[in-house]
């Protein structure tokens, strides 16, 4: 196994170990813990250029993968239906705002773009 992989896999393990750190902080203090891991994450991707795509390779789409998955499945052991029902109709009305909105603004710059 090359140097970088293994180098890899200890710095997601790690990113887990601090995810966990960051949850209790959130318990404690309120702030989001998904903000500060996303602060790592732009700090050691864009900002210091540690974590880039050719670096990461094709681990880099697994482990998206599977942490969408495992958040997803988190998430929706938390879900609660009958606060969902109750906000089910003022999500759609402002889903369906967006949508018409976002399709009239659209529909506006071609008109004066395309003619």
């Amino acid at each position: 196994m090359p140097h970088s992989e293994i180098l890899a896999i200890l710095i997601i393990g790690l990113l887990i170990f601090i995810a966990h750190i960051f949850t209790e902080f959130f318990h404690r203090t309120s702030v989001p813990d998904v903000l500060l891991l996303m602060a790592i994450g732009i700090v050691f991707g864009p900002l210091l250029g540690i974590a880039t795509p050719d670096k990461i390779g094709g681990f880099g789409r697994i482990f998206t993968t599977i942490t969408l998955i495992v958040v997803l499945f988190h998430g929706g052991l938390r879900l609660n239906l009958t606060t969902l029902k109750n906000f089910l109709p003022d999500g759609l009305k402002l889903t369906l705002a967006g949508f018409f909105l976002s399709v009239l603004a659209v529909a506006i710059a071609f008109h004066y773009l395309a003619g």
